[in-house]
Protein backbone atom coordinates (compact mmCIF):
# COMPACT_ATOMS: atom_id res chain seq x y z
CA UNK A 1 0.00 0.00 0.00
CA UNK A 2 1.66 3.03 -1.36
CA UNK A 3 0.18 5.86 1.60
CA UNK A 4 -0.42 5.70 4.63
CA UNK A 5 -4.34 7.61 3.09
CA UNK A 6 -6.02 5.26 6.17
CA UNK A 7 -8.29 6.73 8.85
CA UNK A 8 -8.46 4.23 11.41
CA UNK A 9 -11.12 5.23 13.56
CA UNK A 10 -13.38 5.95 10.17
CA UNK A 11 -12.58 2.96 8.87
CA UNK A 12 -13.92 0.50 12.05
CA UNK A 13 -17.22 2.61 12.15
CA UNK A 14 -18.03 2.17 8.39
CA UNK A 15 -21.89 0.57 8.42
CA UNK A 16 -21.37 -3.09 8.13
CA UNK A 17 -17.43 -3.41 8.95
CA UNK A 18 -18.43 -5.34 11.88
CA UNK A 19 -20.74 -7.87 10.15
CA UNK A 20 -18.14 -7.77 7.20
CA UNK A 21 -15.16 -8.60 9.44
CA UNK A 22 -17.24 -11.64 11.05
CA UNK A 23 -18.36 -13.31 7.68
CA UNK A 24 -14.78 -12.88 6.10
CA UNK A 25 -13.24 -14.69 9.33
CA UNK A 26 -15.85 -17.33 9.17
CA UNK A 27 -15.01 -17.75 5.06
CA UNK A 28 -11.05 -18.03 6.06
CA UNK A 29 -11.60 -20.64 8.29
CA UNK A 30 -13.89 -22.12 5.82
CA UNK A 31 -11.27 -22.23 3.29
CA UNK A 32 -8.20 -22.92 5.63
CA UNK A 33 -10.55 -26.54 5.93
CA UNK A 34 -11.11 -27.17 2.59
CA UNK A 35 -8.10 -26.98 1.42
CA UNK A 36 -7.27 -30.21 3.60
CA UNK A 37 -6.36 -28.71 6.75
CA UNK A 38 -8.61 -30.07 9.20
CA UNK A 39 -10.02 -27.54 11.62
CA UNK A 40 -8.95 -29.82 14.41
CA UNK A 41 -5.47 -29.00 14.08
CA UNK A 42 -6.05 -24.96 13.78
CA UNK A 43 -4.94 -24.98 17.48
CA UNK A 44 -1.43 -26.21 16.37
CA UNK A 45 -0.98 -23.70 13.55
CA UNK A 46 1.09 -20.71 13.43
CA UNK A 47 -0.65 -18.24 11.37
CA UNK A 48 0.33 -14.58 9.77
CA UNK A 49 -2.17 -12.29 8.48
CA UNK A 50 -0.98 -10.02 6.03
CA UNK A 51 -2.36 -6.63 5.97
CA UNK A 52 -5.07 -6.73 9.37
CA UNK A 53 -6.44 -3.11 8.87
CA UNK A 54 -7.89 -2.66 12.16
CA UNK A 55 -7.89 -5.71 13.46
CA UNK A 56 -11.46 -6.91 12.85
CA UNK A 57 -10.56 -9.80 10.92
CA UNK A 58 -7.80 -10.64 13.25
CA UNK A 59 -10.02 -11.29 16.93
CA UNK A 60 -11.79 -13.72 14.86
CA UNK A 61 -8.63 -15.73 14.03
CA UNK A 62 -7.54 -16.46 17.85
CA UNK A 63 -8.49 -20.15 17.49
CA UNK A 64 -5.43 -20.27 15.99
CA UNK A 65 -1.63 -21.68 18.04
CA UNK A 66 -0.61 -18.14 17.10
CA UNK A 67 -1.43 -14.79 15.45
CA UNK A 68 1.19 -12.47 14.02
CA UNK A 69 -1.00 -9.09 12.26
CA UNK A 70 0.97 -7.61 9.46
CA UNK A 71 -0.23 -3.75 8.81
CA UNK A 72 1.45 -1.12 6.96
CA UNK A 73 -0.70 1.37 7.87
CA UNK A 74 0.45 3.34 11.44
CA UNK A 75 -2.97 5.06 11.29
CA UNK A 76 -4.61 1.68 11.40
CA UNK A 77 -2.48 -0.30 13.23
CA UNK A 78 -3.12 1.98 16.62
CA UNK A 79 -6.62 0.47 16.07
CA UNK A 80 -6.14 -2.43 16.01
CA UNK A 81 -3.85 -2.56 18.88
CA UNK A 82 -6.79 -1.55 20.93
CA UNK A 83 -8.74 -4.13 19.60
CA UNK A 84 -6.25 -7.32 20.06
CA UNK A 85 -5.08 -5.88 23.55
CA UNK A 86 -7.06 -8.37 25.46
CA UNK A 87 -5.54 -11.50 23.13
CA UNK A 88 -2.27 -13.16 24.39
CA UNK A 89 -1.80 -15.31 21.09
CA UNK A 90 -2.03 -12.58 19.46
CA UNK A 91 0.77 -10.23 18.31
CA UNK A 92 1.26 -7.18 15.41
CA UNK A 93 3.75 -5.18 13.81
CA UNK A 94 3.73 -2.42 10.91
CA UNK A 95 5.02 -4.00 8.44
CA UNK A 96 4.73 -4.50 4.66
CA UNK A 97 6.06 -7.66 3.10
CA UNK A 98 8.47 -7.68 0.41
CA UNK A 99 11.96 -9.03 -1.17
CA UNK A 100 13.27 -7.92 2.52
CA UNK A 101 11.13 -9.36 5.22
CA UNK A 102 12.31 -12.70 5.51
CA UNK A 103 15.91 -11.65 6.09
CA UNK A 104 14.58 -8.94 8.78
CA UNK A 105 12.18 -12.12 10.32
CA UNK A 106 14.80 -14.52 10.55
CA UNK A 107 17.36 -12.01 12.77
CA UNK A 108 14.55 -10.90 14.39
CA UNK A 109 14.30 -7.56 13.19
CA UNK A 110 12.55 -5.23 15.37
CA UNK A 111 9.57 -3.58 13.56
CA UNK A 112 6.85 -0.80 15.07
CA UNK A 113 4.65 -2.19 17.19
CA UNK A 114 2.50 0.73 19.37
CA UNK A 115 0.49 -0.15 22.18
CA UNK A 116 -1.48 2.70 23.69
CA UNK A 117 0.64 3.21 27.09
CA UNK A 118 3.86 2.90 24.22
CA UNK A 119 3.19 4.51 21.14
CA UNK A 120 7.06 3.70 19.97
CA UNK A 121 7.10 0.22 21.08
CA UNK A 122 8.71 -2.50 18.89
CA UNK A 123 8.68 -5.98 18.67
CA UNK A 124 11.02 -8.84 16.88
CA UNK A 125 8.75 -11.12 15.16
CA UNK A 126 7.86 -14.31 17.27
CA UNK A 127 9.09 -16.59 14.36
CA UNK A 128 10.71 -16.74 11.44
CA UNK A 129 8.03 -18.91 9.41
CA UNK A 130 4.73 -19.41 9.80
CA UNK A 131 2.49 -22.35 8.75
CA UNK A 132 -0.11 -20.23 7.40
CA UNK A 133 -0.95 -16.81 5.39
CA UNK A 134 -4.39 -15.13 5.12
CA UNK A 135 -5.04 -11.87 3.51
CA UNK A 136 -8.36 -10.37 3.60
CA UNK A 137 -10.12 -7.79 1.36
CA UNK A 138 -6.58 -6.61 0.57
CA UNK A 139 -4.90 -7.66 -2.40
CA UNK A 140 -6.78 -5.18 -4.37
CA UNK A 141 -5.21 -2.00 -2.51
CA UNK A 142 -1.56 -3.76 -2.72
CA UNK A 143 0.68 -1.41 -4.65
CA UNK A 144 3.24 -3.94 -5.69
CA UNK A 145 1.55 -7.43 -6.21
CA UNK A 146 5.12 -8.74 -6.95
CA UNK A 147 6.52 -7.75 -3.41
CA UNK A 148 3.46 -8.98 -2.22
CA UNK A 149 3.31 -12.60 -3.20
CA UNK A 150 6.87 -13.04 -3.00
CA UNK A 151 7.09 -11.59 0.18
CA UNK A 152 4.46 -13.99 1.35
CA UNK A 153 5.98 -16.86 0.16
CA UNK A 154 9.75 -16.02 1.23
CA UNK A 155 8.07 -16.27 5.41
CA UNK A 156 5.57 -19.59 5.09
CA UNK A 157 7.35 -23.11 5.84
CA UNK A 158 8.05 -25.15 3.22
CA UNK A 159 4.48 -26.42 2.59
CA UNK A 160 2.98 -23.79 4.09
CA UNK A 161 -0.54 -22.08 2.79
CA UNK A 162 -1.33 -18.54 1.80
CA UNK A 163 -5.61 -17.69 1.39
CA UNK A 164 -5.88 -14.68 -0.81
CA UNK A 165 -10.02 -13.30 0.35
CA UNK A 166 -10.80 -11.32 -2.41
CA UNK A 167 -14.40 -9.74 -4.19
CA UNK A 168 -15.84 -12.09 -6.89
CA UNK A 169 -18.13 -10.78 -10.00
CA UNK A 170 -21.49 -10.88 -9.86
CA UNK A 171 -22.78 -14.08 -11.32
CA UNK A 172 -24.02 -11.54 -14.06
CA UNK A 173 -20.49 -10.70 -14.39
CA UNK A 174 -20.77 -7.37 -12.80
CA UNK A 175 -17.71 -5.96 -10.87
CA UNK A 176 -19.48 -4.92 -7.93
CA UNK A 177 -16.95 -4.09 -6.49
CA UNK A 178 -15.79 -1.84 -8.49
CA UNK A 179 -19.13 -0.65 -8.79
CA UNK A 180 -19.54 0.40 -5.51
CA UNK A 181 -15.79 1.92 -4.60
CA UNK A 182 -16.22 4.68 -7.22
CA UNK A 183 -20.40 5.16 -6.09
CA UNK A 184 -18.77 5.39 -2.23
CA UNK A 185 -15.54 7.94 -3.16
CA UNK A 186 -16.09 9.47 -6.99
CA UNK A 187 -11.61 9.96 -6.24
CA UNK A 188 -11.10 6.57 -6.45
CA UNK A 189 -9.87 5.44 -9.63
CA UNK A 190 -10.08 1.61 -10.79
CA UNK A 191 -6.74 -0.14 -12.67
CA UNK A 192 -6.65 -3.26 -14.37
CA UNK A 193 -3.01 -4.31 -14.45
CA UNK A 194 -1.24 -6.75 -12.84
CA UNK A 195 2.35 -4.61 -13.19
CA UNK A 196 1.26 -1.41 -11.90
CA UNK A 197 2.01 -0.25 -9.14
CA UNK A 198 -1.28 1.55 -7.52
CA UNK A 199 -0.90 4.59 -6.15
CA UNK A 200 -2.96 6.95 -2.87
CA UNK A 201 -7.10 7.14 -4.77
CA UNK A 202 -6.37 3.77 -6.90
CA UNK A 203 -7.98 0.13 -6.10
CA UNK A 204 -7.39 -3.00 -8.62
CA UNK A 205 -10.57 -4.29 -10.33
CA UNK A 206 -11.89 -7.76 -9.31
CA UNK A 207 -9.77 -10.76 -10.94
CA UNK A 208 -11.72 -13.87 -11.95
CA UNK A 209 -11.01 -16.76 -10.01
CA UNK A 210 -8.69 -18.55 -13.03
CA UNK A 211 -6.61 -14.73 -13.12
CA UNK A 212 -5.81 -14.98 -9.35
CA UNK A 213 -4.89 -18.76 -9.71
CA UNK A 214 -2.49 -17.47 -12.47
CA UNK A 215 -1.40 -15.09 -10.01
CA UNK A 216 -0.41 -17.78 -7.78
CA UNK A 217 1.67 -19.45 -10.31
CA UNK A 218 3.27 -16.70 -11.79
CA UNK A 219 5.16 -15.87 -8.26
CA UNK A 220 5.61 -19.98 -7.68
CA UNK A 221 2.98 -21.53 -5.92
CA UNK A 222 1.66 -24.95 -6.60
CA UNK A 223 -1.42 -26.94 -5.71
CA UNK A 224 -3.50 -24.38 -6.32
CA UNK A 225 -7.20 -24.26 -4.77
CA UNK A 226 -10.09 -21.82 -4.70
CA UNK A 227 -13.70 -21.64 -3.30
CA UNK A 228 -16.90 -19.40 -4.01
CA UNK A 229 -17.58 -17.92 -0.02
CA UNK A 230 -20.32 -16.39 1.33
CA UNK A 231 -20.66 -12.54 0.20
CA UNK A 232 -19.82 -9.58 2.39
CA UNK A 233 -22.30 -6.46 3.14
CA UNK A 234 -19.57 -4.29 2.37
CA UNK A 235 -19.86 -0.55 1.23
CA UNK A 236 -22.49 -0.40 4.15
CA UNK A 237 -25.16 -1.71 2.08
CA UNK A 238 -25.98 1.70 0.66
CA UNK A 239 -29.24 1.95 -0.56
CA UNK A 240 -30.25 -1.72 0.32
CA UNK A 241 -27.86 -2.87 -2.46
CA UNK A 242 -26.85 -6.54 -2.56
CA UNK A 243 -23.63 -8.12 -0.48
CA UNK A 244 -20.16 -8.08 -2.77
CA UNK A 245 -19.63 -11.80 -3.67
CA UNK A 246 -16.08 -13.46 -2.77
CA UNK A 247 -13.72 -16.20 -3.34
CA UNK A 248 -10.92 -17.24 -1.43
CA UNK A 249 -7.98 -18.76 -3.64
CA UNK A 250 -5.02 -20.57 -1.92
CA UNK A 251 -1.68 -22.01 -2.67
CA UNK A 252 1.25 -23.57 -1.19
CA UNK A 253 5.25 -22.63 -0.92
CA UNK A 254 6.89 -25.90 -3.04
CA UNK A 255 8.56 -27.76 0.14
Amino acid sequence: MSDDRWNGDEYLNRPGHLESAEVNARNIHTAIAASGIPASTFRDLNLLEVGAGVGTVTRHLADFGSVHALEPSGNMIRVLSRLVADLPNVTFAQHALGPDSASMFTRGQAMPSPIIDDPDRELSPPRARWDVAVSTLVAHHVDDLESYFRGVKSVLVEGGTFFVLEFAHAPDGEDLSKRFHCEMDSSLVPVNDDNYHIKGNEFRETWTVEHTKDLFRKYGFVDIGSMETEPVPAFGRIDGRTAVPTKVVWGHRAP
